[in-house]
């Protein structure tokens, strides 16, 4: 008593992220550029928290206050042993509970005018945490 329904097209996956993302833990300082609400914070703060994960077009962030889509900052973070400072980045979602006992928040930003080279250089260190990763699994 099994009925068996086949599809009538063919289904395939597709990748829907633009870039490789990566999961990382790594120090970040954060520099407020231009905020939507000075209410909690102000312009010119700098606040450090942690990459939680990194791509070609942005990071995920965790740091001690919440921020607002389209909040413009300044990162700087060291990945694989090179130094990457004063990225711009435009702040596209944010999560507005604190995550665990940290009392952290996590922000999706977005590089804005990300230089070719130093995109190039991002998207060298994503694969060869990828490719490390992969090799100690």
């Amino acid at each position: 008593e099994t009925l068996t329904l086949k599809h009538t097209r063919s289904l395939t996956r597709k990748q829907l992220r633009n870039w490789v993302r990566v999961d990382i833990s790594t120090s970040v300082k954060v520099k407020l550029v231009s905020l939507q609400n000075t209410d909690q914070v102000s312009e010119g703060t700098l606040i450090v928290g942690k990459l939680s994960d990194i791509s070609g077009g942005g990071v995920s962030l965790k740091i001690p206050g919440s921020l607002s889509s389209d909040d413009i900052v300044e990162i700087d973070f060291e990945l694989n042993g090179h130094k990457f400072k004063k990225i711009q980045g435009i702040v596209i979602r944010s999560n507005q509970a604190p995550l665990g006992a940290e009392g952290l928040y996590q922000h999706s930003v977005e590089f804005v005018d990300l230089e070719s080279h130093v995109r190039e250089r991002i998207i060298r260190s994503v694969f060869d945490k990828q490719r490390h990763d992969t090799q100690w699994r």
